[in-house]
């Protein structure tokens, strides 16, 4: 929605790249059909060579980028950015417009390793929510862990929000002072169906950026 447009468009002014057009449409397949002719030749006609889609899987990613691609717009021309897991999905990660696509997500391999130890100690997959649970746990021990060796209040401002962060179980984290979160996730491309990891997540930061 116009969250994630408005995030998209921050950080690509933030990071020097242009962003040539922005485009929206109904959450519906006659929406998706009605708006698609246009946004592609609009994209075309600015040069777009990568379009970032807020939609996901159990919305109209397929369809749209299905639409997108039958009016025009070719993967050789601009690559399909996710911002949402694709990998959640067989069917989006077969569908043929979606292919070449890529996406940001928890890195995979440090997951695995994360959900491997939680089923030798309990015997059962861990749910959605388990990793998130593990990293505030082990946040607040890192955090009374360096109070204790650094003296001060464990809950500071300024430990809360520090630069570097926390270790997290699918990639580092850390509390912005504005508020936010920021998380280092894994970038992973569609190729064949399979959701392949071409960039695995940062395991720490260096310093807040704008």
């Amino acid at each position: 929605g116009d969250t994630a447009r408005n995030a998209v468009s921050a950080a690509v002014r933030g990071r020097g790249a242009q962003l040539v057009a922005t485009e929206s449409y109904s959450l519906s397949v006659t929406g998706i059909q009605a708006a698609a002719g246009p946004a592609a030749s609009n994209l075309m006609a600015n040069g777009a060579n990568a379009i970032v889609l807020t939609d996901g899987p159990t919305g109209g990613l397929a369809f749209i980028s299905e639409a997108l691609r039958n009016n025009g717009l070719s993967s050789a021309q601009a690559q399909f950015l996710g911002l949402q897991r694709w990998d959640v999905s067989a069917e989006a990660l077969s569908q043929p417009s979606l292919q070449g696509g890529a996406f940001a997500a928890p890195d995979p391999g440090l997951m695995a390793a994360f959900e491997g130890r939680y089923r030798n100690a309990y015997g059962e997959a861990p749910q959605d929510v388990a990793a998130l649970a593990y990293d505030a746990i082990a946040a607040v021990g890192a955090l009374i862990s360096e109070a204790r060796a650094g003296g001060g209040s464990p809950f500071s401002d300024a430990r809360i929000t520090q630069a570097a962060g926390f270790a997290g179980v699918g990639g580092a984290f850390r509390f912005a002072p504005n508020g936010l979160n920021q998380r280092n996730l894994a970038v992973l491309e569609v190729r064949d169906g399979q959701a392949v990891v071409v960039e695995r997540a940062a395991r720490g930061f260096e310093s807040f950026a704008n």
